[in-house]
């Protein structure tokens, strides 16, 4: 059986999941909503917004759409999964319940609590007053996020009491926005992102996201400004151990509390010296982590999707054998806006000559923020391009990006990158 293709979403994960799809035997047609310029180079694009469930369920039905791919959280979170299966359309994407594992905080501390999953000790506020308070019991540094969804961001490192202090003050904290204190983990940090439906999962490579805009995880937090897969530095030890002690009994307790997932589920994992804990839960795939991953899955895809959604329990226990990997490394260096993670304050022309010579050098570019017109390709976004290469190895994928970038700085000269995306992972 061949499949139509909904995928919902817009930026870098969705163009990288394109590609990824479109090289699938089983996909007979892919529609992406709202879609991208660059998106729009490979296949068509309809202009609905992420957000527009009803415009994305009429346009599902009159593309007789077989199955749906949910890129970002905000349509998770409205309940688009809901809405779909109602309707008899397969939607891979968790339900609105299910995904109150990312939408929620303090519901995933909840879950993992009561399944004994290890993570990070937590405290939770909704009264500023009360938080302000307790920083008197606390340890420092603490950890400090956000609830609801905020885009990979929303998380604050404070080293001391004032500096805890001032950060409150300037975030709202309130019944409709709750605060959580969390223990500050030290170790390694990895992403696992899997596959899964009710207690089935296949396994994705191990990836490592850099978080913080500067070199050396100085600054802000971004969406990501690289990534790296797969990690030498995670054993396969150390990867069975997250897969025992995290993803199968958090699938079971979403099970147990009615909100079986369905979807990528991305496990954000520190391994310390205590073993692996959990820093957060995503129920979509990462961005940058996709871009690095998928390059690296041969296969079928979508007819792994698709037997997933139809296995019974027990079925898929990490691996499918319509996906295998490739022996490579994957790296990733993303490009961001002036301004960014801040308000952007400058939209920059890139030329396609920049484009050309990538190719030319044989690495890949997946557009994450740009608007593209005639003979001109300017950054619409905080984050605009990634920039990716493989190779036998890390180091070797590293000097393919990097070499690149130094030689062609005058054409990208008011974009910013890290230039040390890789070097931890080794």
């Amino acid at each position: 059986m061949k499949e139509r293709i909904l995928l919902i979403g817009s930026g870098g994960r969705e163009m990288a999941l394109t590609l990824a799809l479109l090289a699938s035997p089983s996909c007979e047609k892919i529609i992406v909503a709202p879609g991208s310029d660059a998106i729009a180079k490979h296949t068509a694009c309809r202009p609905v917004a992420a957000d527009d469930i009803e415009g994305l369920v009429q346009l599902a039905q009159e593309e007789e759409i077989s199955l749906c791919i949910v890129g970002p959280e905000l349509p998770l979170s409205l309940g688009i999964a809901d809405r779909l299966e109602s309707l008899g359309i397969g939607v891979f994407g968790p339900t609105k319940r299910a995904a109150q594992i990312e939408c929620s905080k303090a519901y995933a501390k909840k879950l993992m609590q009561e399944a004994g999953v290890p993570t990070a000790a937590f405290r939770h506020f909704t009264d500023r007053d009360a938080a302000l308070k307790a920083l008197d019991e606390l340890s420092f540094p603490l950890v400090l996020k956000e609830d609801g969804l905020r885009s990979g961001k929303g998380v604050h490192i404070v080293a001391g009491k004032e500096e805890a202090k001032k950060t409150l003050l300037a975030l709202e904290i309130s019944e409709s926005s709750p605060l959580l204190f969390e223990e500050f983990l030290q170790g390694y940090e990895f992403s696992l992102i899997v596959l899964a439906q009710g207690d089935n999962f296949i396994c994705l490579p191990i990836a490592q996201d850099y978080k913080a805009i500067y070199d050396g995880q100085e600054g802000p937090n971004t969406g990501g400004m690289g990534a790296v897969s797969p990690v030498p530095k995670v054993t396969p030890a150390l990867v069975e151990e997250s897969v025992e002690k995290v993803i199968k009994p958090i699938l079971k307790a979403l099970i147990a509390d009615d909100a079986g997932f369905c979807g990528f589920l991305y496990a954000g994992l520190m391994a310390t010296e205590k073993g692996v804990q959990v820093i957060e839960f995503n129920a979509r795939l990462g961005d940058p982590e996709s871009e690095v991953i998928l390059p690296l899955v041969e296969g079928d895809l979508v007819k792994a999707i698709r037997e997933i959604l139809e296995a019974g329990p027990g079925e898929f226990q990490g691996t499918s054998p319509l996906l295998k990997l490739k022996k490579a490394c994957s790296l990733g260096v993303v490009l961001s806006a002036p301004g960014y993670p801040g308000t952007v304050t400058e939209r920059v022309a890139i030329p396609q000559e920049f484009f050309d010579k990538a190719e030319a050098a044989g690495l890949s570019i997946i557009h994450m923020g740009t608007r593209i017109g005639e003979n001109i390709c300017q950054s619409s976004g905080g984050r605009v391009l990634i920039v990716l290469a493989q190779a036998t190895d890390i180091p070797a994928a590293r000097k393919k990006v990097y070499d690149f970038l130094e030689k062609e700085a005058a054409l990208i000269e008011k974009l910013h990158y890290r230039t040390d995306i890789g070097l931890s992972a080794f």
